[in-house]
């Protein structure tokens, strides 16, 4: 049997670190434990009542979406950056992954991962041994449970600042992926301009179906008041009981309190 040549994206000659994707690991259970001290995001499946969405709408309606539990504070409790920084599962990627697959590298800027994500930001930044190996040795190499090969290079793409590579349009299924990963490494203000081309793109429903979940996700993570608000109106005005949230990690807050999960 040949042996699997790993996949290397080069954003920049000279960076000082490298990232790499390993799916010949097999992915644990979950990243989040107990004394995790980012308890915040929620991974939530099951449904919501609808009526309480009509609270969250009135709540925000001044003109801002509520804010990003990336923001909040944490307190240090780990040894590794990834420990402290990770809360919740990865992304997954539909692709089945059982067999063995070429692991990806990207050779990185710490300082554009620093700059446009407070997850690299919190691990590089903090007493933890990918900052303590980077400012000691000047280089640095983290191994992610990442699976989205395709969005996360778009991801890396922006965050270096290479528009040029960068789809102008996209389905709304891929921008729902695309905003979970961008959730997940908190970089919504890096993204800010290619999301709202995209989502102008993109045709809201007019009925309460499971697009319309999706862009409630999607605006929510791309601050998108407009197209937020009219998904919530909607969801108050079509949908009966429990609302199904596709197992999108839609925060309790955002569809109101006191619904089960």
């Amino acid at each position: 049997m040949s042996e699997i040549t790993d996949v290397f994206h080069n954003l920049d000659s000279s960076g000082d670190l490298e990232l790499l994707l390993n799916f010949n690991k097999p992915p644990a259970e979950s990243r989040a434990s107990d004394s995790d001290p980012k308890q915040t995001k929620q991974s939530l499946s099951g449904g919501y009542d609808a009526t309480n969405l009509n609270q969250t709408l009135s709540t925000h309606a001044a003109g801002s979406l509520p804010a990003s539990n990336g923001t909040e504070a944490h307190s240090p409790k780990a040894k590794t950056g990834r420990d402290a920084c990770e809360n919740k599962s990865p992304p997954s990627n539909e692709a089945d992954s059982s067999g063995a697959r070429p692991n990806v590298r990207f050779r990185v800027s710490s300082k554009h991962l620093i700059l446009g994500s407070r997850y690299f930001k919190r691990m590089l930044e903090g007493p933890w041994l990918e900052s303590t190996q980077l400012r000691s040795k000047g280089i640095a190499k983290i191994t992610l449970e990442e699976q989205d090969v395709e969005n996360f290079l778009i991801l890396l793409d922006i965050l270096h600042g290479y528009s040029n590579k960068v789809p102008q349009d996209m389905t709304l299924d891929r921008l729902v992926k695309f905003a979970t990963l961008v959730d997940y490494y908190e970089c919504d203000n890096a993204v800010h301009f290619f999301a709202r081309s995209w989502l102008k793109m993109i045709e809201s429903p007019s009925e309460f179906t499971e697009d319309a979940v999706k862009m409630l996700w999607v605006s929510w993570v791309f601050k998108h008041l407009e197209t937020f608000s009219a998904m919530t109106q909607l969801a108050g005005r079509h949908s009966t009981g429990r609302i199904d949230v596709l197992d999108l990690p839609i925060p309790d807050r955002i569809v109101g309190k006191g619904s089960s999960y």
